[in-house]
């Protein structure tokens, strides 16, 4: 009787601090659209296994690409490095930027731009000197620094994917269906980041366009791109660019 008693209070005690505690989201209703048909260039294939493997099982999470001019391949690892592939198939072991690297390219200088999860926009020289060129815009901290893109003027479009949940916790960010996504972009000018677009859902990939009229950018979440419109007559407008993708949009390029 006595054990039975212990095990009933173990029971209640354990049930009731699951039940006390908070959750870590604060869920909205949503409703997806219906999936769109496989079909046209949406059809399956098996493309990509005519791709060449490269750095097999050397690589620990590769998200983006960026290939210096002299041909190196650069990526960015679960565990924070940043590695180099060289033309001969050799691997290396770059640095560390004490983050997760993400999206990155290079910009006009060689100076490698990164969006790191953890520490910001970050700008790495050659000689491997890392920079931090911001960590918050309008007064709000990035929390998930997702991808990145350069403009021919220099300026910098990256996205900040959640201002509340941090890279390991993606998918609390994905139960929670809230808009907690920025589109951003930064100035080397002035040194400061601005919003550009907030209220997105999951904001992931960034493009700027090879006439730089506009910058593309995904709304994981809700299965599409959006278009931020940089010049023309439709400038500071977005809309819809591609919408109800057979996926999730993760990163993009031209």
């Amino acid at each position: 009787m006595k054990w039975l008693m212990v095990g009933l209070l173990v029971v209640f005690l354990l049930l009731g601090s699951f039940l006390l505690t908070p959750s870590p989201v604060d869920s909205k209703a949503w409703n997806p659209p219906s999936p769109p048909p496989l079909t046209g260039e949406v059809a399956p294939n098996e493309r990509l296994r005519l791709a060449d493997l490269i750095a097999r099982g050397q690589v620990y999470g590769p998200e983006d690409t960026a290939v210096s001019e002299d041909g190196v391949l650069y990526t960015g690892t679960q565990d924070g490095y940043i590695v180099r592939v060289f033309p001969d198939g050799r691997v290396e072991n770059w640095l560390s930027t004490d983050g997760r690297p993400l999206g990155m390219v290079f910009d006009s200088r060689g100076n490698l731009i990164v969006a790191d999860s953890w520490r910001g926009l970050l700008s790495i020289s050659p000689e491997g000197e890392i920079t931090v060129l911001a960590r918050e815009a309008e007064g709000t901290l990035f929390r998930f620094t997702d991808d990145v893109d350069i403009a021919d003027d220099g300026r910098i479009y990256f996205t900040d994917a959640s201002s509340k949940f941090h890279q390991p916790e993606y998918m609390l960010d994905l139960l929670e269906m809230r808009p907690h996504g920025r589109l951003l972009r930064y100035s080397p000018k002035t040194g400061k980041a601005e919003v550009l677009l907030a209220n997105l859902h999951f904001a992931n990939g960034v493009a700027v366009s090879p006439e730089g009229d506009y910058v593309l950018v995904n709304e994981t979440w809700k299965y599409r791109i959006l278009r931020y419109w940089i010049h023309g007559p439709k400038a500071g407008q977005a809309e819809v660019f591609a919408d109800n993708l057979p996926g999730f949009p993760d990163n993009l390029a031209v």
